[in-house]
C-alpha cells in the first residue's frame, strides 16, 4: 500500500472515530471500574450520561452537594432522561457526615447487583465512601479496596479520620495512615 493510502486510510478512521468521543465527551476524571457492577469518578460532563446509559449503567449516585464547582445543574433530569435512577447525597466536602454515609449504605445495600456509577467532583468522596462500603458491606478486603481509593487520591487528613471513625466502629482491625 503507498504511503498515500496509508495517510488516508489513518484520516479516514480518525474522522470516523472522532465523532463517537466528541459526541460523548470525556470520561469522568478519576474514572476507576472497581467492578461490572460498580465505578467511581468525578463529575461527568452532560453529553458522557449517553455513554452512561450505553454502557449499561442504571443507577448514578452524586457525592457532590449541587452547588459544587462544575456540578451539573439538571444532573437529575439529565440522568432520568436516559432511563438510568439518580440519588444526590450531598457530603460536605470539609465535614463528611455519619447520616450521608448511612444512607449512602441504604442506597448502595438496596440497589445491588445495579451497575452503578458514584461520584462527585474528582472522584475523592465517592472512591472514599465506596471503600467504606466494600469494606463494611460486601466484607472486602479493606488492602483490596483502598486500591481503588489510590487510584484516584490519597485521602487528607478529615477524610483518612473519617474512614478510620467507620471501620471502627464496625469493629473492622483495619487503620488508613494518615497522609
Amino acid at each position: 500500500m503507498q504511503l498515500t493510502q496509508r495517510v488516508f486510510l489513518v484520516l479516514l478512521l480518525m474522522v470516523y472515530l472522532a465523532p463517537a468521543q466528541a459526541e460523548h465527551g470525556e470520561p469522568p476524571v478519576n474514572m476507576v471500574e472497581i467492578s461490572d457492577t460498580l465505578t467511581t469518578s468525578g463529575q461527568p460532563q452532560a453529553a458522557y450520561f449517553d455513554a452512561l446509559a450505553e454502557q449499561g449503567f442504571e443507577l448514578i449516585v452524586n457525592l457532590a452537594p449541587p452547588e459544587s464547582h462544575g456540578s451539573l445543574e439538571n444532573e437529575g433530569g439529565l440522568v432520568g432522561e436516559r432511563g438510568m435512577t439518580y440519588v444526590n447525597i450531598p457530603v460536605n466536602w470539609d465535614a463528611p457526615a455519619e447520616e450521608h454515609f448511612e444512607f449512602f449504605r441504604k442506597v448502595m445495600a438496596e440497589s445491588r447487583p445495579m451497575n452503578t456509577l458514584v461520584h462527585c467532583q474528582v472522584g475523592f468522596r465517592a472512591s472514599t465512601f465506596t471503600f467504606l462500603f466494600r469494606v463494611i458491606e460486601e466484607g472486602v478486603e479493606p488492602d483490596e479496596a483502598l486500591e481503588s481509593v489510590h487510584a484516584a487520591w490519597v485521602p487528607n487528613e478529615t477524610w483518612t479520620e473519617f474512614a478510620n471513625r467507620f471501620l471502627s466502629e464496625h469493629g473492622i482491625g483495619y487503620q488508613l495512615d494518615i497522609e
